[in-house]
């Protein structure tokens, strides 16, 4: 598996000046919003898992792999793996940067108040590719890709209509001081649950795959 990881950083190191120029108009946006920078920090890798599955498919890599002793279990296995290591990457990267910037403007830093912008949109990637990793495995990356906007499109509004509602009811205040205790953390629970099983279905779709 680690061999694995080696070529998909092999692959990333040919588009490094497509990535960097996508943190550059990130840290454009960031100087009158700054946290669009942490944001950028954050979505980078999402983009990079995404030309690793690009290049996978246009030179037919997994039929290849199939015939190294490498198991499919293990080709599904380090895409999520590695996803998840440069997203704790970026996320440890950005409170670091974060803190410093906070530090030397107020004096004293909170972790956790730094901390939830970058965690909020560490769970978001995670939940996009929690959709997106079966679907590609299932029907490819172009077509996957639509799919994952319309799905993500439909719980948005599912969200916004919740939201909506849950207002209307006077039920706002209480709420929002329940998630902000509690809010992110049952979020994060129930998104590595999704992902454990995002994992399994992927590893099931391409086992029953025609390579």
């Amino acid at each position: 598996m680690w061999g694995l990881i080696k070529k998909d950083l092999y692959v990333l190191k040919g588009y490094i000046g497509t990535l960097l120029l996508f943190l550059l108009c990130f840290s454009a946006l960031a100087i009158q919003t700054p946290s669009m920078l942490f944001i950028g920090l954050m979505v980078l890798p999402y983009m990079a898992m995404t030309v690793t599955f690009s290049y996978d498919q246009n030179a037919n890599f997994n039929s290849y792999a199939l015939t190294l002793p490498i198991t499919r279990r293990e080709i599904v296995k380090e895409k999520y793996m590695l996803l998840i290591g440069a997203l704790l990457l970026m996320f440890l990267l950005t409170v670091l940067l974060t803190g410093t910037v906070t530090y030397f403007q107020t004096g004293s830093v909170s972790i956790m108040k730094i901390a939830s912008i970058p965690f909020g949109t560490f769970l978001a990637m995670l939940s996009i590719s929690l959709f997106q990793y079966p679907i590609i495995y299932k029907i490819g990356l172009e077509k996957g890709r639509i799919y994952t906007i319309i799905i993500a499109a439909i719980i948005a509004a599912i969200a916004g209509i919740l939201g909506t509602q849950i207002g209307n009811t006077g039920m706002n205040s209480e709420l929002i001081l329940l998630f902000q205790k509690y809010g992110l953390w049952a979020i994060a629970c129930i998104v590595l649950v999704g992902y454990y099983i995002s994992y399994r279905m992927s590893v099931r779709i391409l086992q029953k795959k025609d390579m």
